[in-house]
């Protein structure tokens, strides 16, 4: 986990989607008090929790589009007090998990004075959730914007990002 600006931490992380390994990034936000924002959780393991855990106690868990769901269901057994948010569709396509509801352009009561965000539609495959951290000037997006060049995209990633107008 490494500080991006102030309240906000980033972890990198690696995930098998399709059978394709995919760099992908979780986001951190410490909102007032002691409360964590979690968007786009990634795989959570001894020492990510433990940096968590320092940081402050997880109360929301997000996924911002219906992509970035593989690792909700470990906070939701590691932190069962957070309440977890889905995108729009998501919760049609995981069942087996229990949403505390789903996104849209109105922020959420809890983080709604820290937090703006918008729902981005018009992509191809999904809608997304973008949210604007106010006190850092920070937007948070997933898949909406995309970094890939030859040193952290496969060739087989950049050329399905290619063949789909990334």
């Amino acid at each position: 986990m490494r500080e991006f600006a102030p309240g906000i931490h980033l972890v990198e992380s690696t995930v098998r989607f399709y059978g394709v390994r995919i760099q992908t990034r979780m986001t951190v936000v410490q909102l007032s008090g002691t409360r964590l924002f979690v968007h786009s959780p990634v795989p959570l393991d001894a020492d990510l929790r433990r940096d968590l855990d320092r940081l402050g106690e997880v109360a929301f868990v997000v996924s911002p589009n219906k992509i970035h769901h593989l690792s909700i269901g470990e906070y939701i057994d590691a932190y069962p007090r957070a309440k977890v948010f889905a995108s729009p569709g998501l919760p049609e396509r995981r069942p087996d998990l229990a949403f505390a509801g789903v996104l849209g352009d109105q922020p959420e009561p809890g983080w709604a004075a820290e937090l703006d965000q918008a729902a981005i539609g018009g992509n191809t495959f999904f809608a997304e959730i973008v949210f604007l951290h106010r006190a850092s000037r920070t937007l948070i997006v997933t898949d909406l914007v995309e970094n890939l060049d030859r040193e952290t995209a496969s060739l087989f990633g950049r050329t399905l990002a290619r063949l789909f107008g990334v």
